[in-house]
């Protein structure tokens, strides 16, 4: 039986649609591993960051926060990459046993992480709201999730120089989530704070952080938005 060839100029178009699809299908799944997230906050969240100026800091206007670790000697690489039509927060993360490190960011604006001696009651009200509510995405180095912890203190825990250290450690509420390799949100109701930490004043909090202090010691997090509902 005669075979034909296909010809140049067919097997170029053939090409060429493969192309095309690939690439639509990149742009619909958001694009590698920084593309974007498959679900936008709830209309009428309290959007706490979106990252979507590519600045730390969040949408409370002119709030200080940083990435941050044990010794100072393992803060996180962070960078923002493209998301939809906005931008997430990348952080890399490599740190030894026995280290942590993470990303923190206050509730205030023009609040001093250095100095301790800070007004009680000067924190951000949620008591109306009832859920945080994460965009994530994990690139770990082994296994299949990135893990890490969210932590929330109010400012009674911030005012070491009026309380001793250990009396304040119930106004830190914390709560270990994990990111898997696809876009996922992540919920977790304010009462897992406060359960954590039983005297979390959730209508003075002052401070989020974000802690990695467990294996996997190395890989990627990225945050697309934090908020409230």
């Amino acid at each position: 039986m005669e075979t034909k060839s296909l010809g140049l100029p067919v097997v170029v178009g053939i090409i060429v649609v493969i192309a095309v699809v690939a690439a639509t299908a990149l742009l619909l799944s958001g694009g590698g591993p920084s593309g974007g997230a498959p679900i936008l906050p709830t209309e009428g969240a309290l959007i706490f960051d979106d990252f979507d100026d590519a600045t730390l800091g969040s949408n409370f206007a002119n709030t200080s926060a940083g990435m941050m670790s044990g010794t100072g000697t393992y803060d996180p690489e962070f960078e923002f990459v493209p998301v939809g039509d906005g931008y997430a927060l990348k952080m890399m993360f490599d740190f030894p046993s026995g280290e942590w490190c993470g990303y923190w960011s206050f509730m205030r604006p023009d609040e001093n992480p250095i100095t301790p001696d800070i007004e009680v009651t000067t924190g951000y009200d949620l008591s109306d709201y009832t859920t945080l509510k994460m965009a994530v995405k994990g690139e770990p180095a082994e296994g299949t999730k990135v893990r890490f912890k969210i932590e929330m203190t109010d400012t009674v825990f911030d005012t070491s120089s009026e309380n001793a250290f250990l009396e304040t450690q119930n106004h830190r509420g914390t709560v270990s989530a994990e990111a898997g390799t696809s876009w996922e949100v992540v919920e977790i109701p304010l009462t897992q704070f406060t359960s954590s930490g039983p005297d979390l004043d959730m209508s003075d909090v002052r401070q989020m952080n974000i802690v990695f202090d467990s294996v996997p010691r190395e890989g990627t997090l990225y945050i697309d938005w934090i908020a409230f509902t």
